[in-house]
């Protein structure tokens, strides 16, 4: 199931690779001060990897000539990582960003990349995809989970929290089959779709022809003013 979520972002993400100029240069590893923040924003292209751990820090793996494009900026508790204007074209090889975080309670993706948490415990996370890429976690702990897609990427979670709450106005792909909520709130306005597992209440609204899928058996409320969709998927397995 996670691998066709996944796959039509991933294409997109391959086609905007071969579109750009190439960067020449030996790939070399390069650390980043980085330190109290528990924000992360991201608009520049690569693989980022994120751990959870007692101390934050952050290595990055890129052509020597494309590293100095690459800005890294702590501003207040928000660490912003981007493209520093000037620059034409991408990198043919790949760029990761390796990045050790000690909490985390929002990340923002708005580039042509992926990001790939492993696993993270916190009190609050929301999740926000407007670029033509990909989110995966493999195991999230929290009480709140927000998620904004506003794309045709696809955001995958497995875990459990206590809530969700999504707002999806994109083209791209929802994935929460593997992390279990008690509630769950779905506002739907693009063509997308989504899937959700819930065990006590769940709340769909549907304006434009997307479907949400659910497993478990809460009890639900729906209004669908589109030609969308809310279909139960059974129980959890």
């Amino acid at each position: 199931m996670k691998k066709n979520t996944l796959f039509t972002a991933t294409m997109l993400v391959a086609i905007f690779i071969s579109a750009l100029a190439g960067c020449s240069g030996v790939s070399r590893t390069e650390s980043r001060e980085v330190s109290g923040f528990k924000h992360i924003s991201i608009s520049a292209f690569g693989e980022v990897i994120i751990i959870q751990g007692e101390e934050e820090s952050l290595t990055i793996e890129a052509p020597s000539n494309y590293l100095r494009y690459i800005e890294t900026e702590v501003v207040g508790d928000t660490l912003n990582i981007d493209t520093r204007r000037g620059f034409i074209g991408g990198p043919v090889r790949r760029v990761t960003y390796n990045l050790t975080v000690k909490d985390l309670n929002e990340v923002t993706l708005s580039g042509a990349g992926t990001i790939k948490i492993y696993a993270l415990e916190t009190d609050v996370l929301e999740v926000n995809l407007s670029g033509a890429g990909s989110i995966e976690i493999d195991s999230l702990i929290a009480k709140d989970l927000k998620v904004n897609l506003s794309s045709a990427g696809a955001i995958v979670i497995a875990g459990e929290v206590d809530t969700q709450e999504i707002s999806h106005s994109g083209v791209g792909s929802y994935e929460s089959g593997d992390m279990q909520s008690s509630t769950a709130a779905v506002e739907m306005s693009g063509v997308g779709s989504a899937v959700l597992w819930v065990t006590d209440e769940l709340d769909v609204t549907i304006t434009g022809v997307g479907s949400v899928s659910y497993f478990g058996s809460p009890s639900v409320t729906q209004n669908i003013s589109g030609l969308g969709s809310v279909n139960s998927k059974g129980e959890h397995r």
